[in-house]
């Protein structure tokens, strides 16, 4: 449904439909929370192209220009938003080449997290005064919008205070304040979590934080200024660029989407990523776990690995995915909780002669656009399975999708727009008022101001009636290029009316053909 009503909103706003979109996710999301998306897209009738890491679209908006030119750097983005912290390292390069050098994230650290620190903080502070008290769970919700200003406050100020009526039980007020030290000393196993992540993607790129030439720090608790002071210790010599815009991700998304169709001045754009999450396989039954591709490996690539197994009947292997795994082609123990499973490989060998070691290759293809096809093959049998692993068995089944798509249509209550050149009946209608008002307008004494001649007057409102006329009758869903037409008549009209030089823009009125 919020899918729907996004496309609804951007319809609107480019007054066409809304048929492809580019998603934009943090960096640690798996395969299926990425397919959940690319489903919510399809039920709303909108084709999903690609999906983007955050903080790389972050980088892409604000460090290519609008002509599409790009300044040869290597850029580290940093995108601290309320829910995750999200880390790219981008290579710019010429002929508009972006290269993704390695991606990292931390799905538990946000700007939400600072404000929990900050409520902890005023009801200790209370209890310290007050002995214990329980806090109205009604006015958490208040007591929270108020620690989330006080910490916008503190990126400008030294102390915040924050006032909260009927915070406690029993009807108390609570009324206090919290200074920078005091908020940077609650937080100070996030500014050492902020760091991780930095960290990663500079080791898994092989990249000296010397190389890095320029620095963005981006998203809602950009403008904390410890973020700023430890991105300005680690990287000593190099100006960090604060970007606050909330629209950042989505304009650097709009950016990858003029590329990918080929629209001017970013038609010639190109974008190579990696694989944010490592994939390995784990046999069931035995804790150990191969790691076939580490994270951020280039895309495209294949990879294959042979496995040998012990003689049984039935060989089954996990497809797993996730950070935890080894970022070597090393054997390590690896539990369910730890790791994603994308599917299952699974050779049922009962009704052949088991040879003394099972062989198992095992080929693991990923495409530009990150999207993972597994092929196994057992060598005795001759048994070939290829899975393509959208995600775990919590996804939608796929013929479900469309049924969805069609119940959500009927229960909003309207049809989708099927062509480029049809528009919504609610620009009908905004166009119908004004036309209706106009001709209001008209009908009083105010025509006679600039218009005397009683000719001009019959040609006026003649052209008024024709478009009023056009309008009643049009379809709910008229053509665009209409529709143009008949609101620059509607102008034209409205400002004949009010302008002095009432005879030039009636012989301009008399050529046109309604």
């Amino acid at each position: 449904m919020m899918m729907w009503n996004v496309r609804e909103r951007a319809e609107q706003q480019c007054r066409r439909p809304v048929l492809d979109t580019v998603l934009t996710v943090p960096a640690t999301f798996n395969r299926t929370q990425r397919q959940v998306l690319r489903d919510a897209c399809l039920i709303s009738g909108m084709k999903p192209r690609s999906v983007l890491v955050g903080s790389t679209a972050a980088g892409m908006a604000h460090f290519i220009d609008h002509d599409g030119e790009i300044r040869e750097s290597l850029v580290l983005v940093v995108d601290f938003g309320a829910g995750s912290l999200d880390v790219s390292l981008i290579s710019l390069q010429k002929r508009s080449r972006i290269e993704i050098m390695a991606v990292a994230g931390d799905s538990e650290l946000g700007g939400d997290v600072l404000t929990e620190r900050i409520v902890t903080h005023f009801i200790d502070d209370y209890n310290r005064q007050h002995g214990s008290q329980i806090v109205a769970e009604a006015s958490l919700g208040r007591l929270r919008r108020a620690c989330e200003l006080a910490k916008k406050m503190l990126s400008s100020s030294d102390r915040a205070a924050i006032d909260v009526r009927s915070l406690f039980l029993g009807g108390g007020n609570f009324s206090g304040s919290i200074s920078r030290t005091q908020f940077e000393a609650a937080c100070v196993d996030c500014w050492e979590r902020f760091k991780q992540p930095i960290f990663r993607v500079l080791d898994e790129s092989r990249v000296p934080k010397e190389a890095v030439d320029r620095v963005l720090l981006c998203g809602g608790s950009a403008q904390i200024p410890r973020f700023r002071l430890l991105l300005e210790e680690l990287f000593v010599g190099k100006s960090v660029e604060i970007e606050a815009k909330e629209d950042l991700q989505a304009r650097g998304a709009a950016i990858y989407a003029a590329s990918m169709a080929k629209l001017q001045p970013f038609n010639s754009l190109t974008l190579e990523r990696v694989t944010p999450l490592a994939l390995g396989l784990q046999r069931i039954g035995v804790r150990d776990t191969v790691v076939l591709l580490r994270s951020n490996t280039r895309l495209p690539v294949s990879k294959s690995q042979v496995l040998f197994s012990t003689p049984q009947k039935d060989v089954t292997y996990q497809i797993l995915e996730g950070n935890v795994l080894q970022q070597t082609a090393s054997v390590r123990n690896v539990s369910k909780e730890q790791a994603h499973c994308l599917g299952m490989i699974r050779f049922d060998l009962s009704s052949v002669v088991v040879p003394l070691v099972v062989k198992i290759e095992v080929v693991f293809d990923i495409d530009a656009l990150d999207s993972l096809v597994v092929t196994a093959m057992e060598a005795s049998s001759g048994k070939v399975q290829t899975i393509a692993c959208l995600g775990d068995d919590t996804l939608l089944p796929r013929d479900s999708i469309a049924q969805l798509r069609e119940e959500l249509v009927q229960r909003r209550g309207f049809q989708t727009p099927i062509s480029p050149n049809s528009v919504s009946s609610t620009q009908l209608t905004n166009l119908v008022e004004y036309s209706a008002a106009l001709q209001r307008m008209m009908s009083g004494n105010s025509l006679e101001i600039t218009i005397n001649n009683e000719d001009e007057k019959r040609v006026l409102v003649a052209k008024l009636e024709g478009i009023s006329r056009w309008l009643q009758s049009a379809s709910t869903s008229p053509s665009a290029a209409n529709m143009e037409t008949m609101k620059r008549h509607l102008q034209t009209l409205r400002r004949l009316h009010f302008s002095m030089a009432a005879t030039c823009a009636l012989a301009h009125l008399r050529e046109t053909d309604l």
